[in-house]
């Protein structure tokens, strides 16, 4: 890859990157997502970036589509994977709710289910979870109980 102009990033832009590259911890993810733009600058088909870097059309077409756009700064702003549902606020309410009776909250029953803190939250914030997910996130926000197997404390 060359230094010279290409035909999206100006040269300023695409010295930017080969330098990035040359960071010595740069995540393989980065590096493939930079390599992408910078082929893509260089006039390279998606095929031929396909085959260069072993990425799948997706990954290419994203990539080469940001590289169009000029806007190289986005490689660093995209998330991996799914974003989030669930917000900070999200699990304070819900480390709240299991904290408390269900009574406390108009309900007749005495203990949490999944599907209930699932209903409760959806109706608050408008994110439908599933109780198993629910679940999943109330055993990281319970803390951890400690119990005494020691003759003494069975006495």
């Amino acid at each position: 890859m060359s230094s010279s102009a290409g035909k999206y990033l100006s040269p300023p832009q695409r010295q930017q990157l080969l330098e990035i590259l040359t960071e010595p911890n740069i995540p393989d993810i980065d590096r493939k997502r930079i390599q992408i733009i910078l082929f893509a600058d260089e006039g390279k088909s998606q095929g031929e970036i396909r085959k260069l870097l072993d990425c799948t059309a997706a990954t290419a077409s994203k990539w080469i589509l940001i590289a169009e756009s000029g806007k190289i700064d986005r490689w660093q702003k995209y998330r991996r994977g799914r974003p989030s549902k669930v917000d900070q606020p999200y699990l304070d309410r819900l480390k709240e709710l299991i904290s408390k009776s269900p009574r406390d909250f108009g309900y007749s029953f005495k203990r949490w289910s999944g599907v209930w803190l699932a209903r409760h939250l959806e109706k608050e914030f408008g994110v439908a979870l599933t109780p198993t997910h629910i679940n999943r996130l109330r055993k990281q926000l319970q803390p951890i109980r400690i119990v005494d197997l020691s003759p003494s404390a069975k006495a």
